[in-house]
Formats: structure tokens, sequence, C-alpha cells
């Protein structure tokens, strides 16, 4: 007290609360786009071996390889993509089963097959995931390529 007489004589001055809140969020914000930004790296180099295509493929699994929690990865869907992990795996077994019919890949499979090839449990599953993200039922998708 003796060196710091202001201390009982006059006001402390605190710095405006609201500052540091918006610093601790600017902060927060800048570690979170960090964040992302790894593990937009790592999802990129993982789906390289095209893991989206076992049949057992699922956001734990996903999680087991990347070395992330779920909660992690889970969040980083919903908020950087804006989209489930479900609609996300569905739509790289589409995008996989395109690129397949285009390449003539699947010349010799039934729709059951190209399915079943592309990690979908069953042939209902794979056609309404296919007609969501085409508009059209991958029979129509097939006949239309084989036309043009």
């Amino acid at each position: 007290l003796f060196l710091f007489p202001k201390i009982l004589f006059d006001s402390i001055s605190y710095p405006d609360v609201s500052l540091a809140k918006n610093r601790a969020a600017q902060i927060k914000k800048e570690k979170s786009l960090e964040i992302n930004q790894t593990i937009t790296a790592q999802i990129e180099n993982y789906m390289l071996t095209s893991p989206y295509i076992e049949p057992g493929f699922n956001l734990s699994k996903m999680a087991l390889d990347l070395q992330l929690s779920e909660r992690v990865l889970s969040n980083y869907f919903n908020t950087e993509l804006t989209i489930s992990f479900s609609e996300w795996k569905n739509n790289q077994r589409i995008d996989f089963a395109c690129k397949m019919i285009e390449e003539g890949k699947a010349d010799k499979l039934t729709v059951e097959g190209i399915s079943l090839n592309v990690g979908f449990s069953s042939r209902s599953k794979f056609i309404d995931a296919f007609k969501d993200r085409k508009g059209v039922v991958p029979s129509t998708y097939i006949k239309e390529l084989s036309l043009n």
C-alpha cells in the first residue's frame, strides 16, 4: 500500500470488460478456423482411399481413423460443411457410383450390384439417395448417359 497510494485514495479503473470478451471471441474464432483447416486437410488426404464405399463406414470409424473425437468431427460437418455426416457420406457414395457408371465400370452390374459396390446396404436406400442427389433414379441416369 505504501508503494501504491492510488489504491487507497483514488479509484482504480479497469479496462472495458466488453473488449476482453470480444478479444476472447476473436481468439476462439481464429482457433476454430485453424482447427477446421487442419480437419479439411486430414479429410482430403483420407478420402484418397475412398473409405466411404465400405459397408460399415460411419462417423465412429472415420473419427477413429483420423484420430479425432466424434463430437469434433460431427461439429465440423454440421458447422463447416453445413451438412450432416450421413448426407455427406451418401453424397460421396453417389458421386463414386456416377463416376463408375460414366467410366463404364458398371456396365455389367445391376443397380443392386452398383449399390453394393459403393457401400449401400440395400438397393432401395441407394435408389432413394441417388434420386435425392441427382433428381433421377439410377436406371434413368444410366439410360440418359448411354444416349449421349
